[in-house]
């Protein structure tokens, strides 16, 4: 079985693509953005020599808590092709735009150093959805001289869009694969051509210009070599941490016996599997983005000791992603029942529970009452910011996002930096213990 067909770049070095996949988090309904980049790359790695790990990069296909913003910065900077994944709610994505107007720059900088008067337009837009021409939603002019309409990629494809193609295989099971074959020629051929120069980017991500607001479309980057801010404090409700209180394989395995949805690492941890067999943190990073916030993973390490603090201090956001099983850990349960007194406005908790997980149904009362004993306050209180018992991918990304719609509603509108609920006690942050803790 071959490996999956976009990059993985987990904290390994640098990243080197041959693809950039840039899409709106939104439009990836039941993976279906992510079902048509798999067929993409897999016709691309079968007319070519390329490594299948090495044809293309999405944001979904990074590890989690790694530095995130330095994997897709360095996609962005090495990748030879953009495959914008265009659509109504792409064009409203201020990311979306971030990501296109780096590649720009990275292409008119190559023109403006080569001799050659002519270069290919190696931004390729791809009609997920049919946009107006037209209006106020319409195509960004940055975009639309670039249109998405070739004879070659077919007839349905031009009606309907590639969104109802990829939804509808069985029905398009001719026009479908021809349109992979297609789209993947005209990839291979301008992966041959390119020879863009890696370029250096920002990975402070909120200096980066959204090419579908600027005005001036002649707006230059920063030059390659200028110093920037390499790690940039993340502050304010826009930025949301996230931090998985789960525990490695090993651990786990002193309280139960299936630890098949775990891994080498706390993060690793994958509750839904095996129909959503990606670690959860990854479905959180997904909602945020959709949500125009900046995700910023955590792993349970020295970095954290200071995580709720910070949240508080800061402003910021943040969500505790809870494994139920590790309350039975006397590690976990002190921290978290020492969290559950400060009732904090920034910080929120979302439990998942897997009904595809026969141990954890058979013991689903038993969890949720350790749950409801160490976060007494937050049940007893019906805190709009605890979400708990969520069984499907579906329902916890409706938590994530219920839970961040309700901690920027008390950020912005009704508390101070800080600040606390009246009445209530707050104390220090607990310390979560976790692997490596001293």
């Amino acid at each position: 079985m071959c490996s999956s067909p976009w990059k993985h770049a987990w904290g390994q070095g640098d990243i080197v693509v041959e693809i950039f996949l840039s899409y709106c988090g939104e439009d990836n309904d039941a993976y279906l953005v992510t079902d048509f980049f798999g067929d993409l790359c897999n016709e691309i790695r079968h007319t070519t020599t390329l490594a299948a790990d090495d044809i293309g990069y999405q944001y979904m296909g990074m590890r989690v808590a790694t530095e995130w913003r330095k994997e897709l910065t360095d996609a962005l900077g090495s990748c030879k092709v953009f495959l914008a994944m265009i659509s109504p709610r792409y064009f409203a994505n201020d990311f979306c735009g971030k990501e296109w107007w780096v590649f720009a720059e990275r292409q008119r900088m190559h023109i403006e150093s080569t001799p050659c008067s002519e270069s290919p337009q190696f931004i390729i837009p791809v009609m997920w959805e049919k946009c107006r021409l037209e209006g106020a939603a319409a195509i960004p002019k940055v975009a639309s001289d670039i249109w998405a309409h070739d004879p070659a990629l077919g007839r349905v494809y031009a009606e309907r869009g590639l969104r109802q193609m990829v939804q509808l295989k069985k029905k398009y099971h001719v026009d479908y694969p021809e349109f992979v074959i297609a789209l993947g020629r005209r990839v291979t051929e301008l992966i041959e051509a390119s020879r863009l120069p890696r370029y250096e980017v920002s990975e402070n991500i909120d200096s980066l210009v959204n090419a579908f607001l600027a005005p001036n479309t002649d707006r230059r980057a920063p030059e390659p070599t200028a110093p920037y801010d390499s790690d940039p404090e993340p502050s304010g409700p826009r930025h949301v941490t996230l931090t998985v209180a789960a525990s490695t394989r090993k651990e786990i395995g002193t309280v139960r016996k299936d630890t098949s949805c775990y891994g080498d690492q706390a993060d690793d941890w994958a509750p839904y599997k095996p129909d959503a067999p990606d670690p959860v943190v990854g479905y959180a990073i997904d909602v945020a983005r959709e949500m125009n916030l900046l995700p910023y993973p955590r792993p349970f390490d020295d970095e954290v000791l200071e995580l709720l603090d910070t949240a508080e201090a800061e402003n910021q956001l943040a969500i505790i992603i809870l494994d139920p099983w590790t309350t039975k850990m006397e590690s976990r349960r002190k921290a978290l029942r020492d969290y559950d007194r400060t009732l904090s406005v920034n910080v929120g908790v979302v439990v998942p529970r897997s009904v595809a997980d026969d141990e954890s149904r058979v013991n689903a009362e038993l969890l949720h009452a350790e749950v409801v004993t160490l976060l007494n306050r937050h049940t007893k209180f019906q805190m709009p910011t605890f979400r708990h018992s969520l069984e499907t991918v579906a329902s916890f990304k409706d938590g994530v996002r219920q839970v961040l719609v309700e901690l920027s509603r008390l950020v912005f509108s009704e508390f101070t930096p800080a600040r606390g609920l009246t009445g209530y006690a707050f104390v220090q942050r607990p310390y979560l213990d976790g692997p490596g803790a001293e």
